[in-house]
Protein backbone atom coordinates (compact mmCIF):
# COMPACT_ATOMS: atom_id res chain seq x y z
CA UNK A 1 0.00 0.00 0.00
CA UNK A 2 2.78 2.41 0.92
CA UNK A 3 4.68 1.55 -2.28
CA UNK A 4 1.57 2.33 -4.29
CA UNK A 5 1.24 5.66 -2.53
CA UNK A 6 4.93 6.41 -3.16
CA UNK A 7 4.50 5.68 -6.84
CA UNK A 8 1.46 7.96 -6.94
CA UNK A 9 3.49 10.65 -5.25
CA UNK A 10 6.30 10.33 -7.76
CA UNK A 11 3.81 10.40 -10.60
CA UNK A 12 2.10 13.38 -9.08
CA UNK A 13 5.37 15.30 -8.73
CA UNK A 14 6.07 14.68 -12.38
CA UNK A 15 2.67 15.86 -13.42
CA UNK A 16 2.89 18.89 -11.18
CA UNK A 17 6.00 19.95 -12.97
CA UNK A 18 3.89 20.58 -16.04
CA UNK A 19 0.88 22.11 -14.27
CA UNK A 20 0.21 25.74 -13.60
CA UNK A 21 0.12 26.97 -10.02
CA UNK A 22 -3.43 28.28 -10.60
CA UNK A 23 -4.78 24.80 -11.47
CA UNK A 24 -3.25 23.27 -8.32
CA UNK A 25 -4.62 25.93 -6.02
CA UNK A 26 -8.12 25.49 -7.37
CA UNK A 27 -8.67 22.14 -5.50
CA UNK A 28 -10.23 22.58 -1.96
CA UNK A 29 -9.86 19.51 0.28
CA UNK A 30 -10.83 21.09 3.59
CA UNK A 31 -14.29 19.50 3.64
CA UNK A 32 -12.80 16.14 2.76
CA UNK A 33 -10.20 16.35 5.51
CA UNK A 34 -12.89 17.34 8.03
CA UNK A 35 -15.04 14.41 6.93
CA UNK A 36 -12.09 12.02 7.22
CA UNK A 37 -11.34 13.27 10.74
CA UNK A 38 -14.97 12.74 11.78
CA UNK A 39 -14.98 9.25 10.28
CA UNK A 40 -11.71 8.37 12.03
CA UNK A 41 -13.08 9.62 15.37
CA UNK A 42 -16.12 7.41 15.01
CA UNK A 43 -14.01 4.50 13.82
CA UNK A 44 -11.76 4.77 16.87
CA UNK A 45 -14.83 4.66 19.13
CA UNK A 46 -16.02 1.31 17.77
CA UNK A 47 -12.95 -0.55 16.52
CA UNK A 48 -12.27 -2.33 19.83
CA UNK A 49 -15.83 -3.65 20.24
CA UNK A 50 -16.29 -7.12 18.81
CA UNK A 51 -19.95 -6.57 17.96
CA UNK A 52 -18.91 -3.68 15.70
CA UNK A 53 -15.99 -5.43 13.98
CA UNK A 54 -17.69 -5.71 10.58
CA UNK A 55 -18.88 -2.12 10.74
CA UNK A 56 -15.43 -0.91 11.69
CA UNK A 57 -13.80 -2.88 8.87
CA UNK A 58 -16.13 -1.38 6.28
CA UNK A 59 -15.58 2.13 7.59
CA UNK A 60 -11.82 1.64 7.67
CA UNK A 61 -11.83 0.80 3.97
CA UNK A 62 -13.85 3.92 3.24
CA UNK A 63 -11.44 6.06 5.27
CA UNK A 64 -8.50 4.57 3.39
CA UNK A 65 -10.17 5.37 0.08
CA UNK A 66 -10.81 8.93 1.23
CA UNK A 67 -7.18 9.32 2.19
CA UNK A 68 -6.19 8.25 -1.32
CA UNK A 69 -8.08 11.21 -2.73
CA UNK A 70 -6.96 13.58 0.01
CA UNK A 71 -3.34 12.66 -0.58
CA UNK A 72 -3.65 12.81 -4.35
CA UNK A 73 -2.08 15.82 -6.03
CA UNK A 74 -3.89 15.09 -9.24
CA UNK A 75 -7.47 14.77 -7.97
CA UNK A 76 -9.70 17.50 -9.30
CA UNK A 77 -12.47 19.15 -7.29
CA UNK A 78 -15.16 16.78 -8.54
CA UNK A 79 -13.13 13.81 -7.32
CA UNK A 80 -12.54 15.53 -3.99
CA UNK A 81 -16.25 16.33 -3.58
CA UNK A 82 -17.20 12.78 -4.51
CA UNK A 83 -14.74 11.44 -1.94
CA UNK A 84 -16.17 13.81 0.66
CA UNK A 85 -19.66 12.55 -0.04
CA UNK A 86 -18.49 8.94 0.01
CA UNK A 87 -16.71 9.14 3.38
CA UNK A 88 -19.58 11.13 4.89
CA UNK A 89 -22.05 8.49 3.66
CA UNK A 90 -19.81 5.71 4.94
CA UNK A 91 -19.72 7.30 8.40
CA UNK A 92 -23.50 7.78 8.34
CA UNK A 93 -24.00 4.16 7.32
CA UNK A 94 -21.61 3.01 10.05
CA UNK A 95 -23.51 5.00 12.65
CA UNK A 96 -26.78 3.51 11.44
CA UNK A 97 -25.28 0.02 11.49
CA UNK A 98 -23.98 0.56 15.04
CA UNK A 99 -27.42 1.78 16.12
CA UNK A 100 -28.98 -1.31 14.56
CA UNK A 101 -26.56 -3.54 16.49
CA UNK A 102 -27.28 -1.63 19.70
CA UNK A 103 -31.04 -1.81 19.11
CA UNK A 104 -30.81 -5.54 18.47
CA UNK A 105 -28.77 -6.03 21.64
CA UNK A 106 -31.27 -4.16 23.80
CA UNK A 107 -34.23 -5.90 22.16
CA UNK A 108 -32.59 -9.29 22.74
CA UNK A 109 -32.13 -8.52 26.43
CA UNK A 110 -35.85 -7.87 26.75
CA UNK A 111 -36.71 -10.91 24.64
CA UNK A 112 -34.64 -13.06 26.99
CA UNK A 113 -36.63 -11.75 29.96
CA UNK A 114 -39.90 -12.49 28.19
CA UNK A 115 -38.86 -15.97 27.07
CA UNK A 116 -37.91 -16.76 30.67
CA UNK A 117 -41.53 -16.20 31.78
CA UNK A 118 -43.86 -19.20 32.29
CA UNK A 119 -46.67 -19.84 29.83
CA UNK A 120 -49.81 -17.85 30.59
CA UNK A 121 -51.57 -20.96 31.91
CA UNK A 122 -48.84 -21.42 34.52
CA UNK A 123 -48.54 -17.78 35.63
CA UNK A 124 -49.16 -17.16 39.34
CA UNK A 125 -48.78 -14.21 41.67
CA UNK A 126 -45.28 -15.49 42.48
CA UNK A 127 -44.26 -14.53 38.92
CA UNK A 128 -45.42 -10.93 39.27
CA UNK A 129 -41.91 -9.58 39.94
CA UNK A 130 -40.52 -11.20 36.81
CA UNK A 131 -43.48 -10.07 34.71
CA UNK A 132 -43.22 -6.51 36.03
CA UNK A 133 -39.49 -6.48 35.28
CA UNK A 134 -40.04 -7.69 31.71
CA UNK A 135 -42.76 -5.10 31.13
CA UNK A 136 -40.63 -2.28 32.55
CA UNK A 137 -37.71 -3.31 30.34
CA UNK A 138 -39.92 -3.45 27.26
CA UNK A 139 -41.45 -0.06 28.02
CA UNK A 140 -37.96 1.48 28.19
CA UNK A 141 -37.12 0.38 24.65
CA UNK A 142 -37.23 2.90 21.84
CA UNK A 143 -39.77 2.39 19.07
CA UNK A 144 -37.05 1.01 16.79
CA UNK A 145 -35.95 -1.43 19.49
CA UNK A 146 -39.50 -2.57 20.14
CA UNK A 147 -39.80 -3.44 16.45
CA UNK A 148 -37.01 -5.98 16.95
CA UNK A 149 -38.96 -7.86 19.61
CA UNK A 150 -40.88 -10.65 17.89
CA UNK A 151 -44.66 -10.60 17.75
CA UNK A 152 -44.66 -13.92 19.58
CA UNK A 153 -42.71 -12.46 22.49
CA UNK A 154 -44.88 -9.35 22.56
CA UNK A 155 -47.95 -11.57 22.75
CA UNK A 156 -46.37 -13.69 25.48
CA UNK A 157 -45.61 -10.57 27.52
CA UNK A 158 -49.16 -9.26 27.07
CA UNK A 159 -50.58 -12.64 28.05
CA UNK A 160 -48.38 -12.73 31.14
CA UNK A 161 -49.44 -9.21 32.16
CA UNK A 162 -53.10 -10.13 31.67
CA UNK A 163 -52.62 -13.33 33.67
CA UNK A 164 -51.07 -11.42 36.57
CA UNK A 165 -53.87 -8.86 36.53
CA UNK A 166 -56.44 -11.65 36.48
CA UNK A 167 -54.68 -13.42 39.33
CA UNK A 168 -54.71 -10.20 41.37
CA UNK A 169 -58.42 -9.73 40.68
CA UNK A 170 -59.16 -13.38 41.51
CA UNK A 171 -57.20 -13.12 44.74
CA UNK A 172 -59.06 -9.97 45.76
CA UNK A 173 -62.43 -11.59 45.04
CA UNK A 174 -61.48 -14.74 46.95
CA UNK A 175 -60.17 -12.73 49.91
CA UNK A 176 -63.45 -10.84 50.16
CA UNK A 177 -65.35 -14.13 50.47
CA UNK A 178 -62.80 -15.55 52.91
CA UNK A 179 -63.35 -12.50 55.12
CA UNK A 180 -67.13 -13.12 55.10
CA UNK A 181 -66.69 -16.77 56.06
CA UNK A 182 -64.09 -16.12 58.74
CA UNK A 183 -66.39 -13.51 60.30
CA UNK A 184 -68.99 -16.22 61.04
CA UNK A 185 -69.23 -17.41 64.67
CA UNK A 186 -67.79 -20.69 65.84
CA UNK A 187 -70.05 -23.66 65.13
CA UNK A 188 -71.18 -24.06 68.74
CA UNK A 189 -72.13 -20.37 68.93
CA UNK A 190 -74.31 -20.28 65.82
CA UNK A 191 -77.98 -19.43 66.20
CA UNK A 192 -80.75 -18.69 63.73
CA UNK A 193 -79.76 -15.02 64.03
CA UNK A 194 -76.68 -15.86 61.96
CA UNK A 195 -78.72 -17.28 59.09
CA UNK A 196 -78.59 -14.15 56.91
CA UNK A 197 -74.81 -13.82 57.30
CA UNK A 198 -74.29 -17.49 56.46
CA UNK A 199 -76.54 -17.28 53.41
CA UNK A 200 -74.71 -14.14 52.28
CA UNK A 201 -71.37 -15.93 52.60
CA UNK A 202 -72.70 -18.88 50.59
CA UNK A 203 -74.07 -16.58 47.86
CA UNK A 204 -70.74 -14.77 47.66
CA UNK A 205 -68.85 -18.05 47.38
CA UNK A 206 -71.17 -19.43 44.71
CA UNK A 207 -70.71 -16.26 42.67
CA UNK A 208 -66.95 -16.85 42.39
CA UNK A 209 -65.40 -18.36 39.28
CA UNK A 210 -63.69 -21.74 39.51
CA UNK A 211 -60.27 -20.04 39.52
CA UNK A 212 -61.35 -17.79 42.39
CA UNK A 213 -62.82 -20.69 44.37
CA UNK A 214 -59.51 -22.52 43.97
CA UNK A 215 -57.88 -19.76 46.01
CA UNK A 216 -60.03 -20.56 49.05
CA UNK A 217 -58.57 -23.19 51.36
CA UNK A 218 -60.44 -26.36 52.28
CA UNK A 219 -60.39 -25.19 55.90
CA UNK A 220 -62.37 -22.06 55.03
CA UNK A 221 -64.74 -23.99 52.76
CA UNK A 222 -65.37 -26.51 55.55
CA UNK A 223 -66.17 -23.69 57.97
CA UNK A 224 -68.87 -22.42 55.63
CA UNK A 225 -70.36 -25.87 55.16
CA UNK A 226 -70.27 -26.56 58.90
CA UNK A 227 -71.92 -23.21 59.61
CA UNK A 228 -74.69 -24.00 57.13
CA UNK A 229 -75.40 -27.28 58.90
CA UNK A 230 -75.15 -25.67 62.33
CA UNK A 231 -77.65 -22.91 61.55
CA UNK A 232 -80.21 -25.42 60.30
CA UNK A 233 -79.78 -27.49 63.46
CA UNK A 234 -80.03 -24.31 65.52
CA UNK A 235 -83.30 -23.41 63.80
CA UNK A 236 -84.59 -26.92 64.49
CA UNK A 237 -83.62 -26.79 68.16
CA UNK A 238 -85.13 -23.34 68.55
CA UNK A 239 -88.33 -24.66 66.98
CA UNK A 240 -88.31 -27.55 69.43
CA UNK A 241 -88.09 -25.12 72.36
CA UNK A 242 -90.93 -23.06 70.95
CA UNK A 243 -93.10 -26.15 70.59
CA UNK A 244 -92.27 -27.31 74.12
CA UNK A 245 -93.49 -23.92 75.29
CA UNK A 246 -96.60 -24.39 73.18
CA UNK A 247 -97.16 -27.76 74.85
CA UNK A 248 -96.77 -26.23 78.30
CA UNK A 249 -99.27 -23.53 77.39
CA UNK A 250 -101.90 -26.16 76.78
CA UNK A 251 -102.12 -26.79 80.51
CA UNK A 252 -105.11 -25.30 82.33
CA UNK A 253 -105.83 -24.69 85.96
CA UNK A 254 -107.42 -27.70 87.53
CA UNK A 255 -105.98 -30.15 85.01
CA UNK A 256 -105.74 -33.65 86.37
CA UNK A 257 -102.46 -35.41 86.96
CA UNK A 258 -103.20 -37.50 83.89
CA UNK A 259 -103.43 -34.41 81.70
CA UNK A 260 -100.22 -32.95 83.14
CA UNK A 261 -98.57 -36.30 82.52
CA UNK A 262 -99.56 -36.10 78.86
CA UNK A 263 -97.90 -32.67 78.55
CA UNK A 264 -94.75 -33.85 80.32
CA UNK A 265 -94.53 -36.90 78.08
CA UNK A 266 -94.97 -34.77 74.94
CA UNK A 267 -92.16 -32.44 76.04
CA UNK A 268 -89.91 -35.42 76.65
CA UNK A 269 -90.75 -36.76 73.21
CA UNK A 270 -89.84 -33.43 71.63
CA UNK A 271 -86.57 -33.33 73.59
CA UNK A 272 -85.69 -36.75 72.28
CA UNK A 273 -86.07 -35.71 68.66
CA UNK A 274 -82.76 -34.98 66.87
CA UNK A 275 -82.16 -33.32 63.53
CA UNK A 276 -82.21 -35.85 60.69
CA UNK A 277 -79.74 -34.63 58.06
CA UNK A 278 -81.37 -36.89 55.47
CA UNK A 279 -84.51 -34.75 55.68
CA UNK A 280 -85.23 -31.10 55.08
CA UNK A 281 -85.66 -28.61 57.90
CA UNK A 282 -89.40 -28.47 57.24
CA UNK A 283 -89.64 -32.24 57.43
CA UNK A 284 -87.79 -32.24 60.74
CA UNK A 285 -90.04 -29.51 62.09
CA UNK A 286 -93.06 -31.49 60.97
CA UNK A 287 -92.03 -34.32 63.29
CA UNK A 288 -92.07 -31.87 66.21
CA UNK A 289 -95.37 -30.37 65.15
CA UNK A 290 -96.89 -33.84 65.00
CA UNK A 291 -96.08 -34.39 68.68
CA UNK A 292 -97.80 -31.17 69.68
CA UNK A 293 -100.78 -31.91 67.45
CA UNK A 294 -101.14 -35.36 69.00
CA UNK A 295 -100.84 -33.83 72.46
CA UNK A 296 -103.77 -31.53 71.73
CA UNK A 297 -105.85 -34.54 70.67
CA UNK A 298 -104.83 -36.55 73.75
CA UNK A 299 -105.54 -33.66 76.14
CA UNK A 300 -108.97 -33.13 74.61
CA UNK A 301 -109.77 -36.82 75.00
CA UNK A 302 -108.49 -36.88 78.59
CA UNK A 303 -110.48 -33.86 79.63
CA UNK A 304 -113.59 -35.24 77.97
CA UNK A 305 -113.21 -38.50 79.85
CA UNK A 306 -112.91 -36.60 83.13
CA UNK A 307 -116.12 -34.55 82.66
CA UNK A 308 -119.13 -35.55 84.97
CA UNK A 309 -122.00 -37.45 83.31
CA UNK A 310 -125.55 -36.17 84.03
CA UNK A 311 -128.34 -38.79 84.03
CA UNK A 312 -131.92 -37.80 83.23
CA UNK A 313 -134.37 -37.58 86.19
CA UNK A 314 -136.28 -40.73 87.07
CA UNK A 315 -139.44 -41.23 89.16
CA UNK A 316 -138.90 -42.84 92.53
CA UNK A 317 -141.52 -45.43 92.89
CA UNK A 318 -141.34 -45.13 96.66
CA UNK A 319 -142.01 -41.38 96.63
CA UNK A 320 -144.04 -38.91 94.74
CA UNK A 321 -140.92 -36.74 93.85
CA UNK A 322 -138.07 -37.14 91.41
CA UNK A 323 -134.23 -37.37 91.79
CA UNK A 324 -131.14 -36.85 89.67
CA UNK A 325 -128.16 -39.12 89.61
CA UNK A 326 -124.67 -37.93 88.60
CA UNK A 327 -122.08 -40.45 87.59
CA UNK A 328 -118.30 -40.05 86.96
CA UNK A 329 -116.12 -42.37 84.98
Amino acid sequence: KHIQKLRKLILTLGILAGMSLTAYAATDKSALNTAITAAETFYNSIKAVEDYSDIAATLYTAIDDAYDVADSETADQDEVDAATTAITTAKTNAEAAKKDVDDTTEANKVSDLIEDLPAKEAITKDDSIKVDAAKAAYDELTDDQKKKVSDANKQKLNDAIAAIEKDKADTAAANAVIAKINALPATNAITSANKDAIEAARAAYDALTDDQKAKISDTVKNKLETAETAVVVAEFNEYKEAQKTAAENKAQGGDSDATIALITAAKATIDALTYDAAKTLDENKAAVTAVVTQLATDIAAQRAAEQPVTVAAKADPSTTGTYYATFYD
